[in-house]
């Protein structure tokens, strides 16, 4: 039995019968397509016509080209019996082959790197000098470099909701960063209470809720801006598995855009990650791509039935009930009613939820008097009146703080000088009975005319604002 000879590729495991092939005849492996000779060198054939094809020694049994075979796949088994075609020159070499697949490597690689560049100059990240990578979020105006040593971590940005964007976490010390936005609704500022609310989104989500304290501190800026009252503040809480957390919040707003930041470590960490805390916020900064433009108010004006007074509303909040129903609203009041206004705030701007409601009601009195005194009056005489009905006694005290909610719009050459007055009603035995009154008064003709709007005390950081806005309005 003849000696089995192995291709001379040491990557190539085929093998074939040497004594079936002349010595000198130049082999082409069917596995590989290396090229070697068997013993020494043929003799060189004698010149053949152009015509003719160079002379090929071939094993018996042959059946397949090495061409046929790369076409079957790599499913075929290398057996020593398998054919070799042996031939004096071969179309593709072993070297040209290689050289093809390096090609195709470096062409894939160059088309990924240029995508990959294109991607990332729009929409993800990119090296960002010392530190990590720089994420750029279009959309919200906003860009922050990574802090080395943080990571994503998706599971709390599904945790706090799909209003923060944006989580990373630490590890050896434990801490965590969210960071979220609100876009604006039909051009206007975002409300100071929603922010308020806003921020503190995650708190339930993340920790027991009655274990939550806040307290005043934390830098004074962030993204350049102040944050207002009660848009920043230090937090303590407890998580359900007993451990105590410390963090920061803030929120601030910019051209219609409200941006929300919070962090937290463990109790013990807060002094020695505070200012990595403050290191992580300074990184966010503003693209200045961001165009807009606040929408202007539109003033409405309600003008009194019996006589000409006028009340306008800055914000369009306020809708006149139908006449059907304000004849309904006559017969029923006791004191001489002109007209009924009423308003609804969602509270979150959640379109599932319950609306918050509040209520004007104008009346035309007779008499004489200082028109501030008469108002307070029949403000107090009306609720003491539905608090009887409920058989219930409440007490009344003025308000003398500066009003609950959001700013409204200052419309230039909007009248809003007439007095008001401010009253809470308390009821000691029903809380949900309290309510926030805010009446004024004022002498058009013979006529004194008293605006009263009241809300629940619950709702007050909804309407006080508005109330003193359109009740001031009066003239």
């Amino acid at each position: 039995m003849s000696s089995m000879l192995k291709c001379p590729n040491p990557s190539c495991p085929y093998v074939f019968d040497p004594s079936q092939v002349p010595t000198g005849v130049v082999l082409s492996c069917p596995r590989c397509g290396m090229q070697f000779t068997l013993g020494a060198p043929a003799a060189p054939p004698p010149q053949a016509p152009a015509s003719e094809s160079a002379p090929t020694a071939t094993l018996p049994g042959a059946t397949r080209t090495a061409t046929q075979q790369a076409a079957t796949g790599a499913s075929a088994v290398q057996k020593p019996e398998r054919p070799v075609e042996a031939r004096s020159s071969a179309p593709v070499t072993g070297g040209s082959k290689a050289q093809v697949i390096l090609l195709a490597v470096i062409a894939s690689a160059l088309i990924a790197g240029t995508a990959l560049t294109i991607y990332f100059k729009f929409t993800g990240t990119k090296s960002g000098g010392g530190g990590g990578g720089i994420v750029r979020a279009d959309d919200v105006d906003v860009m922050f470099e990574e802090l080395l040593g943080w990571s994503e971590d998706p599971d709390t940005r599904v945790k706090v909701g799909s209003m923060y964007h944006f989580a990373r976490r630490r590890e050896h010390p434990e801490a965590y960063m969210i960071f979220g936005t609100r876009k604006p609704e039909d051009n206007r500022p975002p409300r100071p209470t929603q922010m308020a609310q806003d921020l503190r989104v995650p708190f339930p989500k993340l920790f027991d809720l009655s274990t939550v304290r806040e307290e005043q501190g934390g830098d004074a800026r962030w993204l350049g801006i102040a944050p207002e009252a009660n848009h920043s503040f230090r937090f303590r809480a407890q998580s359900t598995d007993g451990l105590v957390w410390v963090g920061e919040g803030y929120a601030v707003a910019h051209k219609g855009i409200a941006y929300y930041w919070m962090s937290w470590c463990g109790e013990n960490d807060f002094d020695s990650l505070k200012a990595e805390f403050a290191e992580f916020r300074g990184k966010f900064a503003f693209m200045g791509n961001r165009k807009w433009e606040t929408k202007t108010s539109n003033v409405i004006a309600f003008k009194g039935d019996q006589v000409p007074y006028t009340i306008s509303d800055s914000e369009g909040v306020w809708k006149e009930i139908s006449a059907a129903d304000l004849n309904d609203e006559k017969t029923a009041d006791k004191q001489p009613l002109d007209k009924v206004l009423r308003a609804k705030v969602l509270p979150n701007r959640d379109r599932k939820a319950i609306p918050a409601e509040a209520e004007l009601r104008v009346y035309v009195l007779d008499g004489a008097g200082e028109p501030q005194d008469r108002a307070k009056e029949l403000a107090v005489a009306l609720e003491t009146a539905r608090l009887k009905e409920a058989e219930l006694v409440g007490t009344f005290t003025d308000i003398t703080e500066p009003p609950q909610g959001d700013p409204v719009p200052d419309v230039p050459g909007l009248h809003k000088s007439t007095p008001v007055v401010r009253v809470l009603g308390t009821v000691r035995e029903s809380k949900s009975a309290n309510r926030v009154l805010v009446a004024s008064g004022a002498k058009v003709g013979d006529k004194i005319v008293v605006v009263v709007c009241f809300c629940k005390a619950g709702e007050r950081v909804l309407f006080e604002t508005k109330f003193v806005q359109i009740a001031s309005s009066l003239r």
